[in-house]
């Protein structure tokens, strides 16, 4: 089974310049997205043995690691906590930043999270739960990241995404670090798969499924990822032509009732019909 950290470690090593991750400020490459997420990896496992876990010894007997929840705006480092996470042998419970304080800590109540990784900005949304900060990794020192750093198993806990809560109580669906694979081959079987010269917008929440699949597609084949920021998002003016070829803008996946409609105005822009995949496949996209 091909996972996530092993080709992102070594998509890293064959090309550390190339892009990996962009937003409306500025940009990481691989050897930067790397560096940043070992760092805040080691930064994680410190911080949940001393809140009581120790997830190295928890995953070393095939057990899980923790919950942490990922309370970040939309930038590039979300990609770095993200990767961190995984790293860590630990399960992300990503979290929406313009959450009211009550659902984010009735989320981190049910999940069980045993920290945060979180912004100085956002920190008073995390109540007494141990927290990271995301701006610590500039404190640390480039010695302390182990760039080999891998504690992903495909068999233990990888993600922890809730439901909207719009029929009742948000519930929790729990995902395995092989999700991340299944993504992969699922980008292999399309008609037109994501190749490791695009660049690959991810406009999906956070919080949902589908962003996760939008980020971790292009890490794995060493492609590049825009994130486009919360304006755009809901706008969607990424889609507008002329905007998305000042970016270099080659790929654009999202689902449900956004994800037609998105299809609809590109197909209309650039005259392409069809399903993503091939018939045999019985996947109607």
């Amino acid at each position: 089974m091909e996972m996530l950290i092993d080709l992102f470690l070594d998509n890293a090593q064959k090309q550390p310049k190339r892009t990996c991750v962009t937003d409306v400020k500025g940009a990481y490459t691989y050897e930067q997205v790397n560096r940043r997420s070992a760092l805040l990896a080691r930064k994680l496992l410190d911080a949940c043995r001393q809140a009581g876990t120790d997830v190295e010894a928890a995953v070393s007997r095939g057990e899980n690691g923790a919950r942490i929840a990922v309370l970040l705006p939309r930038t590039r480092d979300f990609m770095v906590a993200f990767l961190a996470v995984v790293r860590a042998g630990c399960a992300m419970v990503p979290l929406d930043s313009e959450y009211p304080l009550e659902r984010i800590q009735n989320i981190q109540t049910d999940a069980q999270c045993r920290l945060f990784v979180t912004t100085q900005a956002l920190s008073e949304k995390t109540g007494d739960v141990p927290k990271v900060l995301i701006e610590s990794i500039e404190d640390m020192r480039d010695e302390e990241a182990d760039l080999t750093l891998n504690l992903s198993k495909p068999d233990i806990e990888g993600l922890l995404v809730y439901t909207s809560g719009s029929t009742g109580k948000p519930k929790g669906v729990v995902h395995r670090q092989s999700v991340y694979s299944h993504y992969y081959t699922l980008n292999r079987m399309a008609k037109r798969p994501l190749l490791p010269t695009d660049v690959h917008c991810c406009m999906a929440g956070f919080t949902f499924i589908a962003a996760l699949f939008n980020l971790t597609i292009p890490v794995m084949t060493g492609a590049s990822v825009y994130i486009a920021d919360e304006k755009e998002r809901i706008q969607g003016i990424i889609l507008i032509r002329p905007y998305a070829d000042s970016l270099s803008v080659d790929y654009l996946w999202c689902a449900g009732g956004a994800g037609l409609m998105m299809m609809k105005l590109i197909r209309a822009a650039i005259g392409e019909a069809g399903s993503l995949y091939p018939p045999e496949t019985g996947i109607t996209l």
